[in-house]
């Protein structure tokens, strides 16, 4: 289970379910996958209300902007005026009652704007610096990813022609808007390979291997795609 909590949410905050988050069952794959959808979701943004609402309708998970927001903070990925005040005024040993009196900020405000102090489950806070680089590499591999153009794929598969694909070593020739996969019979069209370009922008966190592809030639495009990112 994902649980994000917080040490001092008990202690004398009335609203603690503002921002603790249960994600329910999820393997650690699976949470690696939810927590980019989310920095995904405000790179694209910017905004904590609508990288929610994306992240909720993408992965069916309910949770809100205060939850993003300290999500984000806790991964590094987010701060503001008044995050970094309050963060200054712990690092020299203010209480989060002081504070709350200082700020005239309810305590539940105030923690929404800190990290977990507990962490994120099965990645305690010593690796959160190994999951965020691991989190940015995904990103930007993603992003990347979906920069690239039905076009410049197909240029780059025009020079690459010839070679040996995937675990058989399959070759193939491109002959107009066709590839011609040696031992197959029908041609493989470049509007398949354009159908298998953007489901894998669309749902990166899906289409981790050619079974999900619905694509005539799915296992053979997937094959050429994934030794022309290395």
């Amino acid at each position: 289970m994902l649980f994000f909590s917080d040490a001092a949410a008990g202690k004398g905050c009335s609203s603690v379910d503002e921002i603790a988050f249960d994600a329910g069952p999820m393997s650690e794959q699976e949470m690696q996958e939810f927590l980019t959808e989310i920095l995904l979701a405000y790179r694209k943004t910017g905004s904590l209300n609508q990288t929610a609402a994306i992240v909720e309708e993408k992965t069916g998970r309910k949770i809100g902007y205060h939850q993003v927001r300290k999500i984000l903070i806790t991964l590094g990925a987010y701060e503001n005026r008044k995050s970094r005040q309050i963060r200054t005024l712990r690092e020299n040993g203010l209480t989060l009652e002081k504070i709350s009196e200082l700020l005239q900020m309810s305590q539940v405000s105030v923690i929404s704007y800190t990290p977990y102090e507990k962490g994120i489950y099965l990645w305690p806070e010593k690796d959160l610096k190994n999951l965020r680089s691991a989190l940015n590499r995904e990103i930007e591999g993603q992003e990347k990813q979906q920069e690239i153009t039905i076009e410049s794929l197909w240029q780059s598969m025009v020079e690459h022609q010839g070679e040996p694909f995937g675990k058989q070593g399959f070759r193939y020739t491109v002959r107009e808007n066709v590839l011609l996969v040696e031992g197959r019979k029908r041609p493989i069209p470049k509007t398949a390979v354009a159908k298998v370009l953007e489901q894998m922008k669309e749902y990166p966190q899906f289409v981790t291997n050619c079974k999900r592809l619905r694509t005539e030639g799915a296992e053979y495009i997937w094959a050429i795609l994934e030794q022309l990112k290395k």
